[in-house]
């Protein structure tokens, strides 16, 4: 399996090293090679969580962040979710999330004032816009703010949601909390690639770690087949419908 490239492929050919083996031909080990290194090297590498923390993981049931949840927990972590509906709410319960925030009932930025008026130790974040803007405020004494996407950017007509944000306070709300501010892109992180892929995959064959995938039988009511269901399955994912990581069945 190759994480890089061709994903909508039936075939590719590349060099021996550039794959990992699994042991049987299943959807959630796509969700290891990108999304789950993207979790774990990202909370390890970037964030550098240790046990005890505070951690708040946005978009929590979606493909990337359902597992940053469990790492995070697996770690020793207490971990805040956000979500937006109550069927991610029951996922995100279900995985371990101490505190659950569904941004159409609750606001994000009450609770963690009410609720966590020390900050939180490390937020993933990967909306963009006002929830980087409200998350940015709550960050604790030396906390890490990780910036591993921008979704609301992602559609042309909200494009300018992501890059509107007011940063003229930035440098001295870090310098006074000794904060830190990082992006974090896992290509950019290739050693020990196959040393956290094969981690997740035992994790997996264990039964510690879920993976959850929508193929969108569940979610739309047919499954996402073809080239026509890859552009289903954007649309999809976009929707902010999905929970879990989105996988498509080429042929």
């Amino acid at each position: 399996m190759d994480a890089r490239c061709n994903a909508y492929a039936e075939y590719v050919c590349l060099p021996a090293q550039e794959v990992l083996p699994i042991p049987k031909t299943i959807p959630d080990y796509l969700a290891l090679l990108v999304a789950g290194q993207t979790a774990a090297k990202g909370l390890d590498r970037a964030a550098r969580i240790t046990s005890g923390e505070t951690v708040l993981i946005t978009a929590a049931a979606g493909g990337t962040g359902h597992i940053a949840v469990q790492w995070a927990k697996a770690v020793g972590c207490h971990v805040i979710g956000t979500c937006s509906s109550e069927e991610k709410e029951k996922i995100l319960k279900e995985l371990g999330c101490d505190r659950i925030i569904n941004y159409k009932k609750e606001d994000l930025g009450e609770v963690l004032s009410k609720e966590y008026p020390k900050g939180i130790n490390v937020i993933w974040e990967t909306i963009g816009g006002k929830v980087f803007t409200e998350c940015l405020k709550h960050l604790a004494i030396r906390g890490r703010l990780l910036i591993v996407g921008g979704i609301s950017g992602y559609k042309t007509e909200n494009k300018e949601a992501l890059t509107k944000v007011d940063l003229s306070n930035l440098p001295s709300q870090l310098l006074t909390k000794s904060a830190t501010v990082q992006g974090f892109l896992f290509t950019q992180y290739p050693d020990e690639e196959g040393y956290y892929f094969k981690y997740l995959s035992e994790s997996l064959e264990s039964g510690k770690l879920t993976v959850v995938c929508d193929n969108g039988e569940k979610t739309t009511g047919s499954e996402f087949f073809g080239v026509e269901g890859i552009i289903k399955a954007v649309e999809h994912l976009h929707s902010g419908k999905n929970i879990g990581k989105v996988v498509a069945r080429v042929s």
